[in-house]
């Protein structure tokens, strides 16, 4: 993936509609398996610990769910995810430093250029999480990567904060 703010991309799997991925990733994200993204996540922290070399991200950073969604939902996926990794490379999570200020629509039914739009200026970096992030390196997870806008727009945000570039991941990749 190649996009300002991003250093690196590691994923795990391939995903493909309806295969065995989406299959496990819709038990995580829409029926409260979370233990499956903590167990994703620790696989996929050890394909990330080969890849960061001697100095580790400061702290794994979810991609966040705008409030609505996170009441809906009960929970945010990306965050176990990011639990399994940062126990992997003992590294915290850092959930609260990002915010999605603005409520998106699922972008499963869009288009690319939908997509990108549709992401457009959603993330902020917290007021109080600027110091943190200002000149550090971070690990950002979610949960699959379709065509990559909105991990993009996150590490953007962070890049606007301050942040060394990001290094991306996710469970799955749509090519």
């Amino acid at each position: 993936m190649s996009a300002p703010g991003v250093a690196g991309l590691s994923v795990l799997y391939r995903f493909e509609h309806d295969g065995c991925l989406q299959s496990l990733l819709h038990q995580m994200k829409y029926r409260g398996m979370t233990r499956v993204g903590v167990e994703c996540g620790k696989r996929l922290g050890e394909v990330v610990a080969g890849r960061i070399g001697t100095t580790p991200p400061l702290g794994v950073i979810p991609i966040p769910l705008h409030k609505t969604k996170l009441r809906e939902r009960g929970y945010n996926q990306s965050e176990y995810i990011a639990r399994g990794i940062a126990s992997v490379l003992n590294i915290p999570v850092l959930s609260r430093t990002l915010q999605r200020h603005r409520h998106t629509e699922s972008q499963t039914t869009l288009s690319r250029e939908e997509r990108q739009q549709n992401v457009a200026d959603a993330f902020s970096v917290r007021p109080r999480a600027v110091p943190l992030v200002r000149g550090q390196t971070h690990l950002l997870v979610d949960d699959v990567i379709t065509t990559g806008a909105t991990l993009r727009e996150a590490a953007r945000a962070l890049a606007v904060a301050g942040a060394q570039p990001s290094l991306v991941c996710a469970i799955g990749i749509a090519l």
